[in-house]
């Protein structure tokens, strides 16, 4: 497998998973946050509201492994609020809720769908026109015809028959084969920008160098995570 293959095959894995992510993120947050604020008078509140955090935390920690993993860039690690030495379960338990990184977590978890869905939907458009285009001549003579149909080609002023509709499709799918490394890359590229910039406390993802390992603080929350 060529390495543009298998960047390709990376980005849709990242993109196509990205959706699933995304909505288990999505009900976490929404959920919690809103049990939680309208228990927020009793201890169950704040018990809640502190471990929808600590989810969205490991949600959050766990797209950090993905774009590293995936997407093979260097992601600069989060760093949380730790509860003081000697502070009471309740103070320690509740630490997170006045952490601004846990709330970015918790924002990421709630626009994640938004890219994760927009992305999934382009990529699944892409990948299905250039793999039904690239094939049609093969699985057209299965396709139910009616005498009166009118094909696209015929639309487009290309030709009658089965034959121009087929070569139609076929420039249409190598047009979209040829552009899919570029479209999936890009699709991934928006979703794992606002990943970076809500997920990551020290700046944007950068890619590391060709010509030696991966760092090893890749996709790894720093010393004062917890």
């Amino acid at each position: 497998m060529t390495a543009a293959s298998t960047r390709l095959v990376h980005d849709t894995a990242y993109v196509l998973s990205a959706l699933v992510l995304a909505v288990v993120s999505f009900v976490v947050a929404v959920v919690g946050v809103s049990v939680g604020t309208a228990l927020l008078l009793t201890p169950v509140g704040v018990l809640v509201l502190a471990g929808t955090a600590y989810v969205a935390r490991g949600l959050a920690q766990l797209e950090r492994v993905r774009m590293a993993r995936l997407l093979g860039a260097d992601v600069p690690p989060a760093s949380y609020a730790a509860a003081r030495p000697g502070a009471g379960w309740l103070r320690r338990t509740a630490t997170p809720l006045g952490d601004p990184q846990t709330w970015l977590d918790l924002l990421w978890s709630v626009l994640a769908l938004v890219t994760g869905t927009a992305a999934f939907a382009v990529t699944v458009t892409w990948w299905a026109v250039a793999g039904g285009g690239l094939t049609y001549w093969c699985w057209q003579r299965w396709v139910p015809q009616e005498g009166d149909d009118e094909t696209l080609a015929a639309l487009l002023g290309l030709g009658e028959g089965q034959q121009a509709e087929s070569l139609l499709l076929l420039a249409i799918g190598l047009a979209a084969a040829v552009t899919l490394p570029f479209v999936v890359r890009g699709c991934a590229a928006v979703h794992a920008g606002l990943a970076a910039a809500l997920l990551c406390t020290r700046g944007a993802l950068t890619r590391p160098p060709r010509s030696g390992p991966r760092s090893a603080r890749a996709g790894r929350p720093s010393a004062a995570s917890g």
